[in-house]
């Protein structure tokens, strides 16, 4: 018997979890853009141990108003397994100093990431003002909506994408064309390229990017729509400026307390107990009102139960079997053989 149960656990197959490819961005571009956005001189790389490939980088303040309060801040990359490594370490240690200094604001895909989940839960928070309108019987013609302004005195930085899609096109397996771009319509430039995967080669994808007034604005954005289409399709997990920063914590946890504020809502007014956040099936929830404010739970119908047409017919086909139409299924007698009869009659006897 443990022996049947071990070879029945082999036939199972494991189900293991799939791991993410990390792909760190290049942070010395980045350390380039925060320098220029702060009129700082550009960085400059030095080695300070050869054979341990540990290398630092110097960036040197420049104050306006007081030149003598002029710094130059040093940071260490450590050793490494090459001079490079250690300089994309020193650099990252750079650029998150920079930013708490002097209040820098990367845009990168995780700062994309967060702002879509802070917009999530502000329509979620909306949805829950409407729920209880109706409860109230209020007008909800005009529901009133906070959006909070840009923080002030902060300066942007637009990350970089055309670095970062170099380094993913030398990790993941893909073909592309070159990535080609032409001037048109009075100084504007559109990028564009095709991407063909090596596992599917009859999958190919055309990605055009928007019309720019520069030709570096135009490749950055076809570079984006390029890596947030590599990213689901080759598992990919971006480690950028703002990777697991307390903002991007906060602002998953944001979402997830606003929506299950609207399912609690939203289950007290209609009865539903214990209502799934995720569900395999599409509903699509609309305007709110009286008259179709259930419309949008699905009703699921059980699938029927399916009969084997061959034994219908084989049984059917038997001398000794009458088949009695009950409703939607057959049913099948037995009609016992003179035989069968004889002997009865002989035992009764």
């Amino acid at each position: 018997m443990a022996s049947d149960r071990a070879d029945i656990h082999n036939l199972v197959p494991e189900v293991l979890p799939v791991i993410a490819n990390r792909i760190t961005i290049p942070f010395h571009p980045v350390l380039k853009q925060i320098t220029n956005a702060l009129q700082f001189p550009e960085p400059v790389y030095h080695v300070l141990d050869l054979s341990k490939n540990n290398a630092y980088v110097s960036v040197k303040t420049s104050i306006m108003q007081s030149p003598t309060k002029n710094l130059t801040l040093t940071y260490v990359g450590g050793t490494a397994d090459t001079i490079e490594d250690s300089c994309e370490v020193a650099a990252k240690k750079a650029v998150h100093d920079l930013i708490k200094k002097w209040g820098i604001l990367v845009e990168d895909l995780t700062y994309e990431q967060c702002g879509c989940l802070e917009r999530c839960g502000q329509l979620y928070r909306l949805k829950c003002t409407e729920l209880q309108s109706i409860v109230k019987g209020e007008d909800r013609d005009h529901l009133e909506e906070h959006v909070p302004g840009s923080p002030v005195n902060v300066r942007h930085v637009f990350l970089d994408y055309m670095p970062l899609l170099r380094k993913i096109f030398r990790t993941v397996a893909v073909q592309c064309t070159a990535l080609e771009t032409v001037k048109h319509c009075a100084d504007r430039y559109t990028s564009w390229m095709i991407i063909q995967p090596l596992f599917n080669s009859a999958s190919k994808r055309v990605f055009i990017g928007p019309s720019c007034d520069t030709l570096a604005c135009a490749k950055n954005y076809l570079a984006k729509k390029v890596i947030m289409y590599l990213i689901p399709a080759y598992n990919l997990e971006i480690i950028d400026v703002n990777y697991q920063t307390r903002d991007s914590k906060f602002a998953s946890l944001r979402c997830n307390m606003e929506l299950e504020s609207y399912l609690s809502i939203r289950g007290r007014m209609f009865q539903i107990v214990e209502e799934p956040a995720f569900s395999s099936l599409l509903i699509e929830r609309d305007e709110m009102g009286h008259e179709n404010a259930t419309a949008d739970i699905p009703t699921i119908t059980p699938a029927p139960v399916k009969t084997k047409a061959y034994k219908h017919m084989r049984l059917a086909s038997s001398s000794n079997m009458v088949v009695c139409q009950a409703g939607p299924y057959p049913v099948y007698y037995k009609v016992p053989t003179q035989q069968e009869t004889n002997s009865k009659r002989a035992r009764n006897s």
